[in-house]
């Protein structure tokens, strides 16, 4: 499945929001928990928000399909979109984002997820580490493209996931 635009992608993972707000809650051990608005999601990584604490925290969703559980020693990141601006941009440029939560319907289970601190995975970029090891890619599709990272080459960017 392709998906034509943010509205349908949206939509899509849509199906999984409960599922990834209880992950967040069992994994950060906090309770209030909430679905970002269009304009927290589209301006600051924010597909959940958590309110525990003096300042908000934000938890970008990421969810593939199934048919790519084969690369599921990868995470991706939107670095490019010919309609508004990128994760990468958000996550990277302008300093957004706190968690990251990826993983993959199987089934229509959210699964083989990984729940990513977003500091560490910026220090290691904005350093330009040696461990970093990504790829660009890019879906003849739709026009997007992604940079995909190899999540066991860093391992202290990973807080939980499903499959340790």
């Amino acid at each position: 499945m392709i998906f034509k635009n943010f509205d349908e992608r949206f939509k899509y993972q849509e199906q999984f929001i409960e599922q990834q707000i209880q992950i967040i809650k069992n994994e950060l051990n906090v309770k209030n928990v909430r679905v970002g608005s269009f304009q927290e999601d589209c301006k600051i990584c924010a597909d959940l928000v958590i309110e525990d604490f003096d300042r908000l925290l934000t938890v970008g969703l990421r969810v593939r399909q199934e048919k790519y559980l084969r690369y599921a020693n990868e995470f991706t990141v939107r670095s490019y979109c010919p309609h508004g601006k990128t994760e990468f941009e958000k996550i990277f440029k302008d300093g957004h984002g706190d968690f990251i939560l990826y993983g993959f319907d199987v089934n229509g289970v959210f699964s083989h997820w990984s729940l990513i601190f977003v500091d560490k995975l910026r220090h290691l970029v904005n350093t330009k580490s040696p461990k970093l090891r990504y790829e660009v890619k890019r879906n003849p599709g739709d026009g997007n493209s992604f940079i995909a990272f190899d999540i066991h080459a860093m391992p202290e960017i990973i807080i939980a996931s499903s499959h340790k």
